[in-house]
């Protein structure tokens, strides 16, 4: 399960690097998964490129997403 403890505690969340400078979620167009526990991120000002995960796989919320079949249903909102 997500790690509930950590998103109750009140720690603001870290900006995923793709996405810095980037106001808000809803600028976010684009999300698919790829293999290796990639995924690649598009936004509205046309920026778009590959977010690497494995690295954060055994962290928080993320561990969560170790589940293959479960990272396949990544999208965006």
């Amino acid at each position: 399960g997500a790690d509930w403890a950590l998103a109750a505690s009140g720690e603001k969340p870290c900006k995923i690097d793709p996405l810095r400078g980037i106001a808000m979620h809803r600028d976010v167009k684009t999300i698919e998964p790829s293999s290796d526990y990639r995924i690649y991120v598009g936004v509205k000002e046309g920026r778009k490129g590959f977010f690497y995960l494995r690295p954060y796989l055994d962290e928080g919320v993320f561990r969560e997403l170790r589940e293959v079949r479960y990272f396949n249903r990544v999208v965006s909102a």
